[in-house]
């Protein structure tokens, strides 16, 4: 039988290696998956991140507007970090903006023209030169957040059309409502975040104007950064029971939970090192063809392009 990956097999798995009853008033569902969650970002977040194998990437695309200097960071960025930003130009191509400080703004005060540079203050993101009128779009990497676990509120993917999402329940969306899509087969991963449907209604055919390519039968229409799987790697999945029961146990058995903390650390050493390369291919220098070092630093502050 396929192992379930949901949070009601992450909670059954919780529930055995602890033995807790399904009717304790302290370990509710809730407050299991509150527990979980606070796991993954304390422990499997950071484990994950420090093998640079690049899970939990994606990217958001911002229109550059003539003029303005300041764009939002994604607001599900792990710690709001990027990790590359592109300017794709009107025609396509795409080339590396160079990171700076953000003191570095007065260098580039007063000049106008194609994207060289971006810095981060706070929350934003500020390009340098000032853009011009049609310079295509600001292209995002970054690590997302993985979202919150839910055992409810979901929706499981019947069939998808070019323009439609099929739903094995009705689900009721107003002119405000969104959803994020999240795939139901390894690693889990977040394929669209704030879908936004046509129309209002209740249904179980809800119409996209844009459907993810990957969206498949099965998978999950979610309210946004909720989630009925955890966003770790399948073979971490136990891992992460293994946590939450430590820690559940610590509460009421403190010397058993130390068996249980030391065997997760063998396992969590076990699992870090399978995490990273993902590709064992032959290693191939890469050469950054549009550098800071091979363009300058106001190699296209004129506005006229690459």
């Amino acid at each position: 039988m396929d192992r379930d990956f949901t949070t009601v097999g992450l909670l059954a798995e919780i529930r055995r290696r602890a033995r807790i009853p399904d009717t304790d008033p302290d370990f509710t569902d809730i407050n299991l998956l509150r527990e979980a969650d606070a796991q993954i970002s304390e422990v499997f977040v950071p484990m994950i991140q420090a093998a640079r194998a690049d899970y939990y990437m994606r990217y958001e695309d911002l229109a550059i507007v003539a003029g303005q200097v300041r764009y939002p960071l994604p607001s599900r960025s792990v710690a709001s970090r990027v990790r590359q930003i592109l300017w794709v130009d009107p025609s396509g191509s795409e080339w590396e903006l160079n990171p700076h400080l953000s003191t570095d703004q007065v260098r580039w005060s007063g000049m106008v023209g194609s994207p060289e540079a971006y810095a981060i203050r706070d929350d934003e993101i500020i390009l340098f030169p000032m853009p011009v009128g049609g310079q295509g779009t600001l292209r995002v990497f970054y690590e997302y957040r993985p979202s919150r676990l839910v055992n409810t509120g979901f929706f499981v993917v019947a069939s998808v059309t070019p323009g439609t999402v099929t739903l094995t329940a009705p689900v009721t969306w107003t002119a405000t409502s969104t959803y994020d899509f999240i795939k139901a087969t390894a690693p889990f991963t977040i394929l669209a975040v704030d879908a936004d449907p046509t129309g209002t209604g209740t249904n179980v055919v809800i119409p996209f104007p844009t459907i993810p390519p990957r969206l498949a039968v099965g998978d999950y229409m979610c309210l946004p950064g909720e989630s009925p799987v955890p966003q770790v790697p399948a073979e971490l999945q136990s891992a992460l029971a293994l946590a939450v029961s430590a820690e559940v146990i610590s509460q009421y058995a403190p010397e058993q939970s130390v068996l249980l903390y030391q065997k997760l650390g063998k396992v969590l050493e076990a699992q870090g090192a399978m995490l990273a390369p993902r590709s064992r291919g032959k290693s191939i220098k890469v050469v950054n063809r549009n550098s800071f070092f091979r363009r300058g630093a106001y190699g296209r502050g004129t506005g006229l392009g690459p």
